[in-house]
Parts: structure tokens; sequence; C-alpha cells
């Protein structure tokens, strides 16, 4: 019984640290998927905090990280093609080849963030904050630098 109790406890604890203000408990159920499969394609995964997460190739297609922190996460060859990141941070995230086609980054924090190789077709990105990060257009002749 004290097990359980302690188990219900840190999961209580998970929903009040990953997903702040009124989270419903299937968001909490997406995090906790996303994190067991490193897949949550469509998913709720709204202002939960993957500070540092290791979500390299992550299939997150048309989820839904409006205000995540992704703060110094590796998002490298992840899949975010029409994914809601409006208000995210993603400052110093590498997004190296990723997928961002067609993806809301408006309101987006990029600083120091690596986008090289990356695909923003289509992606809109008005009012994101852009400093000091790495960019190169996919297929482009040279060196990135």
């Amino acid at each position: 019984m004290k097990r359980i109790v302690s188990g219900v406890f840190v999961v209580m604890l998970s929903a009040i640290f990953l997903i702040p203000g009124g989270a419903t408990a299937a968001a909490l159920m997406d995090v906790q998927k996303l994190k067991r499969t490193n897949a949550c394609p469509g998913c709720d995964l709204s202002w939960a905090n993957f500070y540092g997460a290791n979500l390299s190739g992550a299939e997150l297609e048309g989820a839904n990280l409006r205000g995540a922190n992704l703060y110094g996460a590796n998002l490298a060859g992840a899949t975010l093609d029409k994914a809601n990141l409006q208000g995210a941070n993603l400052s110093r995230a590498s997004l190296q080849g990723a997928d961002l086609e067609g993806a809301d980054l408006q309101g987006t924090n990029l600083r120091n963030s690596n986008l090289q190789g990356a695909t923003l077709k289509d992606a809109k990105l008005g009012g994101a904050i852009w400093i000091n990060g790495t960019l190169c257009k996919t297929g482009s002749i040279g060196e990135c630098k």
C-alpha cells in the first residue's frame, strides 16, 4: 500500500512540474508517451517542460507544443511538420536536420539554436526571436557558417 501511495504522489508531483496550470490527465499521458516511445504525433504537449531533453528523431508531426520549454533540448532529426510551437522556448536547442515544414513558430525563442539543415518550408516565423543561431538553407552549396 505504501508503494502505491508513493507512486501516486510521484505522478501528481510530475503533473505539477511538467505541465503547469490546469493540465489534463490526457496531456500528462501524452508527455509520458513521448518520453517512453519518442513519438507522439498530434499530442497535446503544450506548456510541458522538456528542458535539456534528448528528443532526437522524435516523431511529433502535428503536435501541440505551444509554450513548451525546450531549452537546450536535442531535437536533431525530429519530425515537427505542422506542429504548433507558438511561444515555445527553443533557446540553445539543436534542431539540426529537423522537419519543421508548415510548423507554427510564431513568437518562439530560438536564441542560440541550431537549425542547420532544418526544413522550414511554409513555416510561420512571425515574431520569432532568433539571435546567434545557426541556419543554413537545405541543399546549399558550400559549408554552413
